[in-house]
């Protein structure tokens, strides 16, 4: 993509979108906040953090009740009920 950074820097993109709302990303960002909306970049972090907790959540055993369940599903297993179908 050689040419990403051009629509970083440049309005050109609101102009030829042709919307009446904005022709400028400073009226887009302020178009945004007026109505109570955000883009997905504004989310990137928040995305991440959560990603990160659900993993630990599951991979360093935050889930109390996580090895319970495995015991008991073992345990149903080996007593032949485990299984369905």
């Amino acid at each position: 993509m050689p040419d990403a950074g051009r629509f970083l820097w440049n309005d050109r993109e609101y102009q030829d979108m042709n919307d009446p709302r904005f022709s400028s990303r400073s009226q887009h960002r302020q178009y945004m906040r007026d109505n109570g909306l955000s883009t997905m970049d504004d989310w990137t972090q928040t995305w991440a953090k959560a990603a990160q907790e659900r993993a630990a959540w599951y991979t360093e055993g935050r889930d109390p009740s996580r090895k319970s369940d495995v015991a008991r599903a073992l345990e149903l297993v080996q007593q032949g009920r485990g299984r369905r179908g």
